[in-house]
């Protein structure tokens, strides 16, 4: 068995630069890296999710700087800036999946009934929502 301490998982400022490079194409402003990597304490999961946020803004400083200055629950404001992106409908599917660990599309079906639940799901991967 194998003990991990919580500073082995967080991510440094070149792991998180290489992500954001892999996410959005380009590096990040020195300063802006460091804001994120400050507020979400390097936590590979909020970082995801930042640039998933990162990725559909049309203004990614603003929004670190916004973020960086009022934010206390890091997960729980990027899972909102990521769910405002999708439509109602889709938002309704993911909530009503996202209580079970493992989902098989029989199941997600019988507790969506969504017959368009295909397309929404693909429509997410293709916009890295998941």
């Amino acid at each position: 068995m194998l003990e991990l301490a919580a500073e082995q998982l967080q991510f440094d400022a070149a792991e998180a630069a290489q992500l954001y490079r892999s996410r959005l194409g380009r590096d990040l402003p020195a300063l802006d890296l460091q804001i994120l990597l400050t507020k979400t304490e390097g936590w590979p999961a909020a970082l995801e999710l930042a640039a998933l946020v990162l990725a559909g803004s049309s203004e990614p400083t603003a929004f670190i700087q916004h973020f960086a200055g009022t934010d206390t629950s890091v997960v729980d404001y990027l899972c909102d800036m990521v769910l405002l992106q999708m439509d109602e409908r889709t938002r309704d599917i993911v909530f009503r999946i996202s209580m079970f660990d493992r989902i098989c599309a029989p199941l997600a079906r019988a507790v969506t009934d969504a017959k368009t639940l295909k397309r929404r799901c693909w429509a997410c991967g293709r916009a890295t929502s998941f």
